[in-house]
């Protein structure tokens, strides 16, 4: 975190379990970043190319000195009409 700092670094993505590691981090470390928990693949090409607020929301993240759980999939919306 240090390093990212010292470069301009803002948003950074971290494997899901290193989480409690970060939490832990002091604030000061944590200031102004965005940080993105990843379990797959997928979540990290959603936030470096897709973006779209519905993708990231399904992502756990600590955005603005706060962390944010990841919004489920309800099953309404994963459902296809046929």
């Amino acid at each position: 975190m240090t390093a990212s700092k010292a470069l301009g670094i803002k948003r950074i993505l971290l494997p899901w379990g290193n989480k409690t590691d970060f939490i832990e981090l002091p604030q000061l470390l944590k200031d102004d970043l965005e940080v993105y928990f990843v379990k797959e693949y997928k979540q990290v090409y959603d936030i470096l190319f897709g973006e779209s607020p519905k993708d990231l929301e399904r992502i756990d993240k600590y955005v603005n000195g706060k962390y944010v759980a990841a919004t489920p999939i309800s099953s309404e919306s994963s459902t296809v009409n046929a």
